[in-house]
Order: C-alpha cells, then structure tokens, then sequence
C-alpha cells in the first residue's frame, strides 16, 4: 500500500514540483563559459545542476553539488533543495525529509519545499503527514486551479477509508484546577457567607492520556461513512478530581473539491472521582468552505442533552453553534476571526440555565528554526436566566481568556513532537463566588498508528 501510495504522490507532485524541464546532464564547460562574477557564476551552475535532475543524471548533479560553494542566501537555500530533491529520487527518503524540514525551519514560506516534503512523506506511506503538508498549501493558494489540483491530490494520497488510530498524552499544570474562587468569604446582598474549601481555588497538575480510532468506509467518490470512538483519562492527586471519559460518534460526511459536510451521531459517559456523573446523547453538524482563493469558513452547531447519574442531579440540554473565517495569506501562517452561541437549560433550575455569546480572534506562524507559534484571545459573556438564590437578579458572567502554543516542528522526542501552551483565564461576575482567575499550561506529545 506505501508503495502505491508513493507512487501515485510521486507521479502527481513531480508535475506540480519540478523545477525545470530538460535532459542535459551537468555540462563539463570550462571557467569560460561560466560568468566571471562569482555569484552569478554559481546562479549559472545551479540552473544545470537543475536541468541534471531533470533528466535523472543524479550522480552527476549531486557530485556538483558537494564539489562546489554556493554563496548568497538564495543559491545556498536552492543547493540545498536540489540537494534534498536528489536525495529522494535516489531512495533515501529519510535523509530527503530531514533535509527539506531544515529548510522548511528557515524559510517556512517555501512552497516548492513543502510540496517535495509531501512528496517525501507519501512515498514512505506517511499519508496523514503528507496531507497536512498540502492543506496548508491548498488553503493558501492564490488561484482556484492550484487548490483544486492540491485537493485532488489529497484525496488520492490519503483516500478516506480505513482504520486510524493515535494516542496523547497531556501534562496540564494550572493554579485553579476547580474554577473555585480566591475569596474565603463574599457578600452576598450585604451579608458576609464563608466559602468551604471545595469552593476555594486548588492548584494541581493533572495529567490526562487518552487513544483514539476510527474506522472509514467509502461510499462513493464524495460520501463517506464512519465510526470513531475515544477514551481518555484525567488523574489529579486529588481523586476526587479525575475524570475518565469514553466517546462514541458515526455518521455520514461529504467532501467535495471546496468543501466538506457531515453529520453525526455522538454519545458519551464520563465519570467524575470514581463515581458515574453524567451520560450524554446528541448529534452534531459540521460543514467547511473555501469560497475563494485563501480564504476558508467552517462552522458546526452540536445538540447534546446530558443525564445526571448523580443523586439530586439534573439533566441539562445544550446547544452550542461555532463558525470560524479563516485568511491564509501563504502557507506558513493564518489568521482567524469567529463567534460562538451557546444555551443550556437545566431542568428545573432556571437560575443555573443561561445563554452564552463570545468572540475569538487568532493568528498563527510558521518561524524560523523551525518554531511554530499560535495564539488566541476570546472574550464572553453568560446571562442567566432565573433569579440567583439570595440574590434580587440573575447571574451575569463575564470572562477572557488568552492562549499562546509552541511547537518545535524540527525536533522530536522519542518520534513525538511535543506541543507546549499557556493559558490564562479571568471571570468576572455579579455573583461573587464565581469571581475567579487562573494561568494553566499544557504538554501535550501525540502518536499517530
């Protein structure tokens, strides 16, 4: 299956990849024909070192290479693609991809290098890898024809069907792991109330590991059917914390050239310190566009109503609806704006019940030596809607929260790249319990199977 898989991204890329066409070999001219300027002279030797590849004469153009200097940024960037390029036409794949991420690293704007990265990454069955490459192409191409053709060629790298699965683990340090306030006593109408200890903010670390699978089976060119399932583990040391979680979702989803749809199906259980909290039954829609050239809106509205297994509890339906524009002005960054609306209602109490409103802006970037950075502010609010108990009025929250994640895109531990965010969260509220603050961060390493 690799081995067709290379061969179908092989085929498909090298038309879009290669640098030049011809079939000369690495010309044996003497100093004469070569420009006198030393630069110019080496721009000179690069374009038959380019033609060499071209026409498969890769001893020659690698033997070139590394007998040469090549000075200036932009020839010694160009070597070291050729040289990269050479590498994988010759089967060393595992040194092509780690030369082409060290430009990439550099010059994470580099198009032509990402594309060849692609190409590496399918011909040794990495079909998930490569396919991510080419999103980030095909979402900040400048012209309808290119994101087609990148899009097609994701749909033949990585066709949807199949089994997936992958594994996380997350280590999440955070100085109020139970949204408990910092005040030991609030007033309430005037009269102090003294808050117990599982009210008041905890720091803690919990540690949160989980798998999850897949299994999709195609219908026909467009539709598609699947089931996906999750399990994951929360552990504080406080058990009265940890949260195990199981997920189950199938349904059915639609991918067009611009576009994607589906609609699923979701249940879910978690438990909370040992003991059964609530079980969950809903559905969800979820639908993605790109309406014109490096631009891209997604949106989904999910409907889940929540059981209560505990004592006393109550059952609660919610409904939360999100979409998101995004601008890719190159392949290296993106800049996103959204909103999202949520309502839950619990049955019987109208004071917990409440409609949230929020907006989120966010930018991300691919920098130099290989670091990646995200960040993402949202501001929002949460209007109550019966009368907070001891209070004449509802309750009414306001919150921000602020988030910043860096990855390493060049290095590896253990084969996983790790992922490192910081948090922090404020809300603010008419109800002074629930006045509280708290910075978080996050570990996250993934395994793909």
């Amino acid at each position: 299956m690799s081995s067709r898989i290379g061969r179908i991204a092989r085929t498909s890329l090298l038309a879009l990849a290669m640098l030049v066409a011809g079939a000369t070999g690495v010309s044996r001219a003497s100093a004469q024909e070569l420009p006198a300027d030393p630069l110019q002279r080496q721009t000179a030797l690069l374009a038959r070192i380019e033609a060499a590849v071209a026409a498969r004469d890769y001893r020659g153009a690698e033997a070139a290479l590394v007998s040469n200097r090549f000075d200036g940024e932009e020839n010694a960037f160009r070597a070291a693609f050729l040289l990269a390029i050479i590498k994988a036409r010759t089967g060393n794949l595992e040194e092509a991809e780690r030369r082409l991420r060290e430009i990439l690293a550099r010059r994470p704007a580099y198009e032509r290098v990402r594309l060849e990265l692609a190409s590496v990454l399918a011909a040794q069955g990495r079909r998930d890898a490569a396919s991510f490459q080419l999103r980030k192409l095909a979402d900040a191409a400048n012209d309808g024809r290119t994101r087609d053709q990148l899009e097609a060629l994701i749909d033949r790298i990585n066709p949807r069907g199949g089994l997936a699965a992958s594994a996380f683990m997350t280590l999440a340090p955070s100085t109020n792991i139970n949204g408990g306030t910092q005040n030991s006593t609030i007033y309430i109408n005037g009269l102090p109330f003294t808050v117990t200890q599982g009210g008041r903010a905890e720091s803690g670390i919990g540690l949160t590991t989980g798998v999850v699978g897949s299994y999709t089976h195609t219908l026909s060119e467009s539709l598609s059917a699947f089931v996906a399932g999750s399990l994951s583990f929360t552990d504080y040391a406080d058990t009265i914390y940890d949260k195990p979680a199981i997920e189950i979702r199938t349904g059915l989803s639609r991918r067009g050239i611009t576009y994607l749809l589906s609609a699923e199906l979701i249940a879910d259980r978690i438990w909370i310190g040992g003991a059964p909290n609530s079980h969950g039954l809903g559905g969800r829609l979820t639908a993605r566009w790109n309406f014109a050239p490096r631009w891209l809106v997604s949106g989904d509205t999910t409907y889940i109503t929540r059981f209560s297994d505990v004592a006393g509890g109550a059952n609660t339906r919610t409904w939360r609806t999100s979409a998101t524009l995004r601008f890719s002005p190159d392949s290296a960054q993106a800049w996103w704006v959204g909103g999202e609306v949520e309502t839950e209602n619990v049955e019987k109490r109208d004071f917990a019940s409440y409609v949230k409103t929020a907006a989120r802006v966010g930018h991300s970037r691919d920098l130099a030596y290989g670091i990646t950075l995200s960040a993402e502010a949202e501001f929002g609010r949460r209007a109550y809607n019966g009368i907070f108990p001891l209070m004449r009025e509802a309750r009414e929250d306001t919150f921000a929260e602020f988030r910043v994640t860096a990855l390493k895109r060049d290095f590896q531990l253990f084969g996983l790249t790790p992922r490192i965010g910081v948090g922090y969260f404020v809300q603010k509220s008419n109800v002074a319990l629930y006045d509280y603050d708290r910075w978080s961060g996050d570990l996250t390493l993934t395994k793909e199977f």
